[in-house]
């Protein structure tokens, strides 16, 4: 008799160098019906946690969901706390891959860009190995990103989270130009910040009196 006949089911697997969407399609077909955890996700995917949840992560920004951001971005911001400290192929903590995420919100993302993301796939391939390896510098990066999508200020998010999804998917596919993109985009992201910032500021200064005299 089979031993493995009441064994609990277990995720599927994907091909070691599955692309971006098909990884993506595995995740539909893990966890729960409502939440699944991180764990189940890096399971799924033979460990290849860090890409994957970096797309999923980023991807309800693009859209963008109003009021996920500051959700959403601790975690990228762990994953690049760890990416900075340990390098990309470091195990994720433990009680980090517990944390449970709603797949519908994750899933609405992923309908949303999925055509654009076959599309890009087409042009995905291993190429510039010494950005597509700087684990730890993409980690910074991506930190500096989480931490602008937790900032409830509308254009920036939506740039930073492109520059978190598309490191998430330079990662994936070994592919150093789109890693160079994802940089160009965190360059936007803070440089539009710079000149909101900047622009608040002058207006900040303009509308204050400049001394008593300033009201009759």
């Amino acid at each position: 008799m089979n031993d493995d006949t009441h064994s609990e089911p277990r995720p599927p697997s994907v091909p070691e160098r599955a692309t971006t969407s098909r990884l993506l399609a595995t995740f539909r077909a893990v966890g729960g019906e409502y939440r699944v955890t991180l764990d189940e996700i890096a399971t799924a995917t033979q460990g290849r946690a860090h890409g994957i949840l970096l797309v999923l992560l980023g991807l309800p920004e693009i859209i963008p969901m109003i009021g996920f951001s500051i959700i959403l971005a601790t975690p990228i911001f762990i994953i690049a706390s760890c990416m900075m400290l340990y390098g990309g192929e470091s195990p994720l903590p433990k009680w980090f891959l517990r944390t449970r995420i709603r797949r519908d919100i994750v899933n609405r993302a992923i309908d949303a860009t999925h055509p654009r993301l076959v599309r890009l796939e087409r042009i995905l391939r291993p190429r510039w190995p010494a950005l597509a390896q700087a684990d730890r510098l993409l980690g910074a990066m991506i930190a500096v990103m989480a931490v602008l999508l937790a900032l409830p200020i509308p254009g920036v998010n939506v740039l930073a989270a492109l520059s978190v999804v598309l490191t998430g998917i330079g990662i994936l596919e070994r592919d150093g130009v789109i890693i160079a993109i994802a940089t160009a985009f965190a360059t936007l992201a803070l440089g539009a910040l710079a000149l909101l910032l900047t622009g608040g500021a002058y207006v900040f200064a303009e509308i204050i009196p400049r001394g008593p005299g300033f009201i009759d």
